[in-house]
């Protein structure tokens, strides 16, 4: 049971959906509405147990991630391929590395738009 100070916002937890480095994310049920929803949890310390991670925590408008340059920046590849044709091949290898560094944000717990 997740209580959040109110009344008539008070959450039964149905199920684990995703295990997080910083925190994990929860199927619940609003206890008063019946309605489900998700729940997000995260550490108030994250641990710096990833090498990639310089820095993370908060302030009053945002939560924030810093990590080190792991490589190009999508404007900076774009920005050389401009000059050059974009095979599909190419495409591939961008969305392949695309792919992995949107995993690698999940596995440290943070869910993208």
């Amino acid at each position: 049971m997740v209580n959040t100070g109110k009344e008539d916002e008070r959450y039964e937890i149905q199920d684990i959906l995703h295990y997080g480095e910083f925190g994990d994310i929860y199927r619940v049920r609003n206890t008063k509405s019946r309605q489900y929803h998700q729940l997000r949890t995260e550490l108030v310390s994250p641990p710096e147990t990833h090498q990639h991670v310089v820095n993370a925590g908060q302030d009053d408008d945002f939560k924030f991630l810093v990590t080190k340059t792991l490589g190009r920046t999508v404007h900076e590849v774009r920005r050389y391929y401009v000059k050059k044709n974009f095979t599909a091949h190419d495409a591939l290898h961008v969305i392949t590395h695309m792919y992995f560094a949107i995993e690698y944000l999940h596995q440290l717990g943070y869910v993208h738009g």
